[in-house]
């Protein structure tokens, strides 16, 4: 599944979960770590990472590593 089609599956929850985290014109990488990913019905990450910079998601998945310098989010237990 391509990024973008996985970040639109699973946008509107995102929303909720990024809005505290990071703000559009922040340009410092920010990093979700250790969350239970809903790509679509049947097809979840249940441990993976989300790379945000300027309010925008750059990396999803369950082998994607924070860049250098990011802001480190634990999410244990979040979906």
């Amino acid at each position: 599944m391509g990024l973008r089609r996985l970040a639109a599956a699973f946008a509107p929850a995102f929303v909720l979960l990024v809005s505290p985290v990071v703000a559009a014109g922040d340009r410092q990488a920010h990093a979700l770590v250790d969350v239970r990913i809903v790509a679509s019905p049947g097809n979840v990450i249940e441990s993976g990472t989300i790379v945000l910079r300027d309010g925008v998601i750059e990396a999803v998945g369950a082998g994607v590593a924070a860049p250098a310098g990011a802001r480190i989010w634990k999410r244990e237990n979040l979906t």
